[in-house]
Parts: structure tokens; sequence; C-alpha cells
């Protein structure tokens, strides 16, 4: 009975270490996956607002880009108005030019010809006033 009583108590005493054990090695597990689902609840919540960032983001770029692309027509509309401007003005230039120097020589020939041909006892006319009847 002694060697009964003796293995009980042995038996006893490794199943409290046993339960013991068993208890703490729960409650780390336990404690272990608490900690991951708090982990995965904050990677959940910030991958959530990833994506409403990269939602934002996207609608942003979206916006941008079509007022870009209206902006680089409205500059290329506004460089073939000022190619066209350019070329008008060149052109206006030339002509100006041409007419002065068509000017110029036209009051060098009549320097020179109506000087030479005109003497003392050339007919000068000068008005002396106008009247309309209708």
């Amino acid at each position: 009975l002694e060697d009964f009583r003796k293995t009980k108590v042995e038996v006893d005493k490794a199943e409290v270490t046993s339960v013991a054990e068993h208890k703490a090695f729960t409650q780390t597990k336990t404690h272990e996956i608490n900690m991951e689902n708090e982990r995965i609840a904050k990677e959940k919540k910030a991958r959530e607002e990833a994506i409403a960032d990269i939602q934002e983001n996207s609608q942003q770029l979206s916006t941008v880009e079509a007022t870009l692309l209206e902006d680089k027509e409205y500059t290329n509309k506004l460089s073939q108005m000022c190619t066209d401007k350019a070329k008008t003005w060149d052109q206006r230039s030339r002509v100006r030019a041409d007419e002065l120097s068509t000017l110029t020589q036209a009051i060098g020939i009549i320097k020179g010809e109506v000087s030479n041909k005109t003497s003392a006892a050339t007919i000068r006319f000068a008005q002396q006033g106008v009247s309309v009847r209708l």
C-alpha cells in the first residue's frame, strides 16, 4: 500500500506539473494567437488605407493627365498661331521694305528727272479753289 501511495503521489505531482506546463503552453499559444490577430487587424487596416490612397491618387492622376492633355493641345494650337503670325509679319515686313525701296527710287527719279527738265520758264500751276455742284 505504501508503494501504491508513493506512486500515486508521484503520479499526482507529475500530473500537476503536466497540467501546469499545459496551461502555460496554452496560455503562451493563446497570447501568440491574439498578438498575430492584432497584427493581422493592423495590417488589414493599413492595407485598406493604402487601397484608399491608391484610389485617390489614381483619381488625381487621371485628372492631372486630362489637364495635361488639354494644356498640350492648347500649346500646340498656340504654337501654330504664333508660327502663322510670324510668317505673316515677315511677309508684311518684306512688302513694306519693297514699298519703301520703290518709293525711295521713285523720289530719286522724280528729283533727278524733274529737276533736270525744269527751268525758270516752266509754268507752274497752283489750285485756287474747288467747287462741286450737284
